[in-house]
């Protein structure tokens, strides 16, 4: 064989080995799961996927010896197995045959009794963070809930298959091989077909409801369909909250109406929080959970004129994607920009809520205690009247129209949309002077047109009125760093990276600044913090192996072309192929 077919060959290898790990790694036939859905008191669903159509079976029972068996009508890719007949509040081992493959011994619960304590959990937002996913789902099986519910983004993008492998069922294998899930629509899910694929819900299954002990547990889509007074979903919400009498009620949502974080300039939060909870404290829900932002905080219980009993809203977007910033408002009673998830125990008539963290720290806690009267008397007195609340409506308008305004300046470089985009972010914040995300935005028009000494001080003074708002510091390194001040652009990215721990970017910063300066190897232990931070960032990857690459380190830089195209979507067809022709130019220069 010639040299260069030596070499096609190996590279096609190497290629097919990337794009196709997952499914012709030893001809594995499960490739996703199991996994538990739908429990009841006597019914649960186990799914998995299958690298093949097979006729699926289940074999079950109260011993590893199991004894029963369920096996599939016709042969599927994507198995979907329904028991029934089981016995309540019953511990059951299982385990799945699927072709010549079958999975290890596992265990399920059904449901239990309304008088049975029983323990569950919320997480959500872990789409783009498959590592520290992984550490939440751990963490969480640790505490031996006996369901979990996710606030939505499971993935980055809900129209990607390998997404679905590499994103959440790899990372939450552990978890919901033992633990029900019972999920609800992110915006990133896209409503593709693979959610509704993939997973097997009660009702419509964009939204849902169900029982558990003694709770009543709804699931909304506040991402794809309408919520709006008088909309199906709308409607179903109303007869559903009437109907039921269970000691306590609960909702979860992806999109939160009560935040200190990002989304709080929201035109969705808005309408939400318009719709929602005068709702929900009219029927008795006594906990509303979201996430979408990047964090975890817990309101006041918040309650409206008309209302019946307080309402506490909780976001807990924090299972593994890189964090956002959080702040505070007048609703706040705890927030904090951290990894985890929030544990809820009901025994009877008493509710008590834990925020932890991946590590085991509880970092907030929350009591409420229907059978004593006067310390549930307190919790209802302290509540905020939604009343009183007032929204920077008019200057939240202004900011989402000129959002897009901003972006086709910034594309185009048109100075004339840059200065209609300043416009109105400038009028945005005038309107609410504690509105830096805006200014921060002014700030950026403003380099666009040219007067970049007073885009520098609307930085600064963004810093001041929010610090812990990363993009006045991303700016402002970027500034640093085109008029070549390396030194005071390495101190501002430091700074950034204080406020964004958990985020790659500032170490990418300093990465970039490394190299201008031309310190080649400092600039790979930046990427190198940045890839400790943030394992599977495909950039990060791509940008060590082209330093390596020039560094003439060509082992080094073949492994993070690898990764790179590993943590890429397997749909980006041209980027893997131009990463692949990188790797093939290593490899002539090395044989030749």
């Amino acid at each position: 064989m010639s040299m260069k077919a030596m070499r096609t060959a190996r590279l096609a290898t190497i290629l097919m080995s990337l794009l196709y790990a997952s499914l012709m790694s030893a001809r594995a036939d499960i490739i996703k799961g199991p996994y538990l859905q739908n429990v009841t008191s006597s019914e649960i669903t186990i799914m998995w996927e299958s690298d093949r159509p097979t006729t699926g079976v289940v074999q079950y029972g109260p011993t590893p010896d199991y004894g029963l068996t369920a096996r599939e009508k016709k042969p599927a890719r994507i198995h979907e197995i329904r028991l029934t007949g089981l016995d309540i509040e019953k511990s059951y081992h299982y385990r799945v045959l699927s072709g010549p493959d079958r999975s290890v011994d596992l265990t399920f619960q059904t449901a239990v009794r309304p008088e049975t304590p029983f323990t569950f959990v919320y997480y959500g937002d872990n789409k783009s963070g498959p590592h520290m996913h992984r550490k939440n789902a751990l963490a969480i099986l640790g505490e031996k809930p006996n369901i979990a519910l996710q606030c939505g983004d499971l993935v980055s993008r809900g129209d990607v298959y390998s997404q679905w492998e590499r994103l959440f069922f790899t990372p939450a294998a552990p978890l919901i091989s033992r633990v029900p899930l019972f999920p609800s629509l992110g915006n990133h899910e896209e409503n593709d077909q693979h959610y509704f694929n993939y997973l097997s819900l009660p009702g419509k299954e964009s939204y849902y409801s169900f029982d558990y002990g003694n709770a009543h547990f709804v699931v909304l889509d506040s991402a794809f369909t309408s919520i709006e007074e008088g909309s199906d979903q709308w409607k179903w919400l109303v007869e559903d909250l009437k109907n039921s009498k269970a000691t306590w009620k609960f909702v979860s949502y992806h999109h939160p109406p009560f935040t200190s974080g990002g989304n709080y300039y929201s035109r969705k939060r808005i309408e939400l929080k318009r719709i929602l909870p005068a709702l929900f404290d009219k029927y008795g829900v006594d906990i509303a959970f979201h996430g979408h932002d990047h964090d975890y905080e817990r309101t006041v219980p918040i309650i409206s004129q008309a209302g019946a009993r307080p309402v506490t809203y909780v976001v807990n977007g924090n299972g593994g994607t890189p964090l956002r910033y959080v702040g505070k408002r007048e609703w706040t009673a705890y927030a904090e920009r951290v990894f985890g998830y929030t544990l809820v125990r009901i025994n009877g008539l008493r509710l008590e809520l834990e925020a932890k963290t991946v590590d085991g720290r509880v970092i907030d806690r929350l009591v409420i205690d229907k059978g004593d009267p006067a310390a549930d008397r307190k919790y209802v007195e302290s509540a905020l009247k939604l009343e009183s609340i007032k929204d920077p409506i008019t200057a939240i308008d202004l900011a989402e129209q000129a959002e897009d305004i901003a972006e086709q300046a910034e594309d185009t470089k048109d100075k004339s949309l840059a200065a209609k985009a300043l416009e109105m972010y400038t009028k945005a914040f005038e309107l609410d002077p504690t509105f830096a995300e805006a200014l921060v935005e002014v700030g950026k028009m403003n380099r666009l047109l040219g007067k970049e000494d007073l885009a520098v001080e609307q930085f600064r003074k963004a810093m001041e009125i929010l610090p812990v708002y990363p993009d006045s510091y991303e700016e402002m390194t970027d500034v640093l760093l085109e008029r070549r001040a390396f030194e005071e652009a390495l101190a501002m990215a430091r700074r950034w990276a204080e406020v964004e721990p958990d985020q790659a970017d500032p170490q990418e910063a300093m990465a970039q600044i490394r190299e201008k300066q031309g310190q080649p190897e400092l600039a790979i232990l930046h990427l190198l913090k940045a890839l400790e931070i943030v394992p599977s960032d495909s950039g990060v990857h791509q940008d060590l192996a082209e330093l390596y690459a020039k560094l003439g380190r060509r082992a080094e830089a073949q492994n993070h072309y690898k990764q790179a195209i590993q943590w890429m979507d397997f749909e980006n067809t041209e980027e893997i192929q131009a990463l692949v022709d990188k790797m093939e130019a290593l490899e002539r220069a090395w044989v030749d």
